[in-house]
């Protein structure tokens, strides 16, 4: 967990990179909906387990995230994002909103 975030959110434009490298080192830039809500139900996870507010601060800032920069005009997802946040693809996987609903329905838990 750790290593993926320390090395994994881009502390610049916000978002989990696709891949980074075992020296930390973002191989992949580019940003997909399924890492951030894995993100996501990960931060409420330890935070249920540890009780530490570093953590759910973590999953606020990821759902904050997500609802800002993922929702489109037409109230769709943006699967694919830039580094710099640009939407890449109009493609809509399926996976897209299970990944969703599984990441939301932790946050609802949680509160």
């Amino acid at each position: 967990y750790s290593f993926g975030y320390d090395f994994g959110w881009d502390t610049e434009f916000g978002g989990i990179y696709n891949e980074v490298n075992r020296d930390g080192e973002a191989t992949k830039t580019a940003k997909r909906i399924w890492p951030e809500t894995e993100a996501l139900k990960a931060h409420l996870c330890l935070y249920r387990i540890k009780q530490d507010e570093k953590y759910l601060e973590r999953a606020k800032a990821q759902k904050d995230f997500t609802l800002k920069y993922r929702l489109n005009e037409n109230n769709s997802w943006k699967e694919h994002l830039s580094r710099d946040l640009k939407d890449e693809t109009d493609l809509h996987p399926s996976t897209t909103a299970y990944h969703l609903l599984m990441g939301f329905l932790e946050w609802i838990k949680n509160e």
